[in-house]
């Protein structure tokens, strides 16, 4: 029989909190990683030896330049907004400088927060990867929809949680016993399992921030206006109405903050709750969204000095661009895309491809479609084991270690451009779009799939004559060339070579 989520988040609650200890015993682990004696450097960042042996391992021998500059910031505790382009080293960039001062044992010490159940996956993946123990789970995926799945990881716990902001959020409000989560006092008068919870976190990541706290309309108009209790009520006084947010990451990560117990005054004690956001779209709007959440500053680190000239095509807090090493190319379409990608990929033989489609397209009408055409596809979230509510690390790290690298291989991978942010499949150097997204932003993230750490990648948007009318404004956004491929045209308007005849 099938648990429900009540009974689940219930037994979830006692699995994931350790018994209840004074803070001030925990204080002296905060900064462990600068006084453990096998300490190796890694830049300037001072790791344990078990993960610089995974990153040595592993062909990691130094810190790319976003590693290099966010390590200290958020080592030493800070709130930190990392803005780089894609493919630049942001998941480790805030994860190597977290685990350096955790625990390898204790709880619920990281909590990741993640816009898609595969982004979920990987960067769980990476957290097994870079910092295994003794054959114990690290890190736990929190973003399986499946009770059977919410059932099996309630009896578990790990130093760091990954979640989505849904499924985040149902936790939250479970353990805190109110809908009211902007109040303190109503968290501390029915939530002592959350507060547990928050005492025992020392920090929260939104990675793709902008995506976790920002809807269209905050980004356009910007927060609301805050009203002071004498709008509200007609009495009298200046006092502030409590922040109150809609979005489900920012509502999740407040009730942390409000049941966070207060920082002591005495030296030696847990600092403040540290949140580091992450994202190669980084916006001034988003900056004050995470003031408003925070209610204390956020240091930007960038590559990028957030003032003066800008070259084309860089944008946001710090200047980012679409990578350099991808080509952008189109074709044009008479409205049979699969078949066309088909015939495509004859000629073009990459190690693997993804495709994106809008977020409402038919995702397995269209793989039925390729593998009609005789292409290898598959549906992203089923290669990565997420269509049985598996959602397990384990999928993503088999799918990255056996891509690419067949002779008629040409693997297809469908998703949609919601799923696309923060995915690092290193085997992928072709993205394909059967349509363009609908900004400039979207598009950066989706083309960032390839090219990443500086390889060559290539875009191909196979588009109708329609759909064309939106290229000129793409490239003139982002500062990149996209240009008809004709040589490709010219191969795919010769059938018989089309056809490998």
């Amino acid at each position: 029989m099938l648990l429900t989520w009540g009974a689940a988040l219930f037994t979830w609650s006692g699995a994931l909190l350790p018994p209840h200890r004074p803070v001030a015993s925990r204080g002296a682990a905060w900064m462990r990683g600068a006084d453990d004696p096998s300490a190796r450097l890694y830049g300037d960042l001072p790791l344990p030896a078990v993960l610089s042996e995974q990153l040595t391992s592993s062909g990691f021998h130094a810190p790319t330049p976003i590693q290099a500059a966010a390590a200290l910031p958020i080592f030493r505790g800070g709130h930190t907004l990392l803005h780089a382009e894609t493919g630049s080293g942001k998941t480790l960039a805030y994860l190597l400088p977290l685990l350096a001062r955790s625990h390898p044992t204790r709880p619920n010490q990281l909590l990741i927060l993640v816009p898609s159940r595969e982004l979920a996956v990987q960067t769980a993946a990476v957290v097994e990867r870079f910092w295994p123990h003794h054959g114990t789970r690290r890190a736990c995926v929190l973003a399986a929809e499946a009770e059977e799945a919410a059932a099996e990881l309630a009896v578990r716990a790990c130093p760091v949680l990954v979640a989505t902001p849904r499924v985040a959020l149902r936790l939250v409000r479970h353990l805190g016993g109110t809908d009211r989560l902007h109040s303190r006092r109503a968290i501390r008068a029915r939530g002592e399992p959350l507060v547990r919870l928050a005492a025992s976190l020392h920090a929260v990541v939104l990675d793709e921030v902008d995506a976790l706290l920002l809807s269209r309309e905050l980004a356009i108009g910007g927060p609301p206006r805050r009203k002071s209790y004498r709008e509200l009520s007609g009495g009298r006084g200046e006092v502030k109405a409590p922040e109150r947010f809609s979005l489900p990451a920012a509502r999740a990560v407040q009730a942390l903050l409000k049941a966070r117990p207060p920082p002591p005054a005495t030296r030696g004690g847990k600092p403040p709750l540290q949140l580091v956001g992450c994202s190669a779209t980084a916006s001034y709007r988003l900056r004050e969204e995470l003031r408003r959440l925070l209610a204390a500053e956020v240091a930007l680190v960038s590559l990028q000095p957030p003032r003066g000239a800008r070259a084309n095509g860089q944008r946001g807090l710090g200047g980012v661009r679409v990578p350099q090493s991808i080509a952008h190319v189109w074709l044009p379409s008479e409205g049979r895309k699969p078949a066309e990608l088909a015939r495509a990929l004859r000629a073009l033989r990459p190690a693997c491809a993804l495709l994106f489609l809008p977020d409402d397209a038919p995702l397995g009408r269209t793989v039925g479609e390729l593998r009609a055409c005789g292409v290898d596809a598959a549906a992203l979230h089923e290669a990565m084991g997420l269509h049985a509510g598996e959602a397990r690390a384990a999928a993503y790290a088999a799918l990255a270690d056996g891509m690419g690298g067949e002779a008629e291989g040409w693997r297809v991978l469908v998703s949609t451009f919601g799923s696309s942010r923060g995915l690092d499949l290193p085997a992928v150097d072709l993205v394909v779009l059967f349509s363009l997204p609908d900004s400039a932003d979207a598009y950066l993230h989706v083309a960032g799939r390839t090219g990443r750490l500086g390889r060559d990648g290539r875009v191909l948007s196979i588009l109708t004559e329609e759909e064309r009318a939106a290229v000129g404004k793409m490239t003139r956004e982002l500062g990149i060339s996209m240009k008809p491929d004709a040589e490709l045209a010219l191969f795919l308007a010769r059938p018989a070579l089309a056809d490998g005849i």
